[in-house]
């Protein structure tokens, strides 16, 4: 009896751990996503043109977007080159 409650209380946590995984790995892929980076690049100096943002925030914004734009080149080439994330 203890085996089956133990499965019913440790099996839905194994299933929302992966979730969270899955979830997890989504997000990252899109966050290094370099076409999705440099589209974010055209939006802020858009934003930027039209005047819906000062010079001092679209700095700012766009040295985040170059920063994580350069992060996303270092682990496609790390991933390139055979190289283990945590190197």
């Amino acid at each position: 009896m203890f085996v089956v409650d133990d499965l019913l209380l440790w099996l839905p946590g194994k299933a929302l751990v992966w979730l969270f995984k899955e979830i997890y790995n989504h997000v990252m892929a899109e966050w290094r996503d370099p076409d999705t980076i440099r589209q974010q690049l055209l939006e802020l100096q858009l934003l930027y043109e039209m005047d819906e943002m000062s010079l001092e925030e679209y700095e700012l914004r766009e040295a985040q977007l170059l920063m994580r734009l350069r992060q996303a080149a270092d682990v496609e080439y790390d991933a390139g080159e055979g190289v283990d994330e945590a190197d």
